[in-house]
């Protein structure tokens, strides 16, 4: 019989970002939410600061990529991750308009695949044009092969014209 943990072999990255009140424990919080029978975290970046990207009216966010492991399928995965969003605070979008949240789960990766679902889009759609995701991205996964970019992490990193200052802070832990 094959342990839980064999059966955990879909490698996924997620991008975790927060901008509202003690942005470091909303991530801290998320993580240990998201280490459960469902995921196994391999890996975190360290924590990077930046500007709120498509409104400069936000509050600044504090970013973290994540590695891990998981039996989840993608529709799975993202219903997992938006239970951890509302559980920790974050409410349903009345708008398109970017706003500030307790928390933001993204979905990055997902085993090399290319899914294109009504809201679920894999790698991300903006994922080349964020330096916030892909700073912290590189520092766990630079050699990491996307999917249909057919480009690593650190190439996408080098070509983005994403001018946005991010500062890297520390770890998450």
């Amino acid at each position: 019989m094959a342990k839980q943990s064999d059966k955990r072999n879909k490698r996924v990255f997620l991008s975790l970002g927060s901008n509202l009140n003690d942005r470091i424990s909303y991530l801290r919080d998320a993580v240990n939410q998201l280490e459960s029978q469902e995921l196994t975290i391999k890996k975190i970046s360290n924590v990077y600061e930046s500007e709120s990207w498509g409104d400069e009216n936000l509050n600044s966010f504090c970013n973290i990529v994540v590695e891990s492991h998981t039996s989840l399928s993608p529709l799975e995965l993202m219903s997992f991750t938006q239970k951890i969003e509302i559980a920790l605070g974050r409410q349903k979008k009345t708008t398109e308009a970017y706003e500030n949240r307790e928390i933001d789960i993204d979905i990055l990766f997902y085993n090399n695949e290319e899914i294109n679902l009504d809201g679920l889009i894999i790698p991300h759609k903006f994922l080349r044009n964020r330096m916030f995701v892909l700073m912290p991205f590189r520092e766990i996964a630079e050699d990491l092969k996307l999917g249909k970019f057919e480009e690593t992490v650190n190439d996408l990193f080098f070509a983005c014209n994403d001018k946005s200052k991010v500062l890297k802070l520390r770890s998450l832990f």
